[in-house]
């Protein structure tokens, strides 16, 4: 029983490194946003130099009671005010991330929508954990330098999660 559970382990082990040796690069962004009324409180684009492949949204118990709306766009947004963190590799043989995210304090022009995501309503207490391309189901995919992925929020709230991409 021993020397099986042994291979076991070894044969488990050579496929999981050889699992990540062929995985693309990926990023987690926290994110806390402070939104200071209706409109996009974050937005994610890739810069052109890779497509961005969203895998993971988590949206973490509003400060107050809001609708948000994960929407697909096909121009990203305009003006507003905005800091600009930088996503961190999840891997430390992984460059930094092309794509850029904005964190809004004041909303934005909204870009030209593709569609909603999901549009839910979110009481103090309520969280999201949105994935895609499990299952094999393709990811949400940004391609160009225009296409975005934008969090938009009903009112004035304090939203805290995480984005989760590949890029490639």
């Amino acid at each position: 029983m021993g020397l099986l559970i042994d291979r076991i382990k070894g044969i488990v082990s050579v496929v999981t490194e050889a699992d990540f040796s062929r995985r693309p690069r990926t990023y987690q962004l926290d994110i806390g946003v402070v939104a200071a009324g209706a409109g996009y409180a974050a937005e994610i684009y890739p810069t052109g130099k890779r497509r961005i492949h969203i895998t993971e949204v988590h949206l973490n118990k509003p400060s107050v009671a809001v609708t948000i709306r994960l929407i697909k766009a096909q121009t990203r947004s305009t003006g507003g005010t905005a800091t600009t963190p930088v996503g961190i590799p999840l891997d430390a043989q992984d460059d930094s991330p092309q794509a850029e995210v904005k964190l809004f304090t004041a909303a934005p022009t909204a870009g030209v929508a593709v569609g909603d995501v999901f549009d839910l309503a979110f009481a103090t207490g309520d969280f999201v954990w949105q994935e895609f391309g499990n299952l094999g189901t393709k990811p949400l995919v940004l391609g160009g330098v225009s296409q975005a992925l934008a969090i938009n929020v009903s009112g004035a709230a304090t939203i805290a999660g995480y984005i989760r991409w590949t890029e490639q």
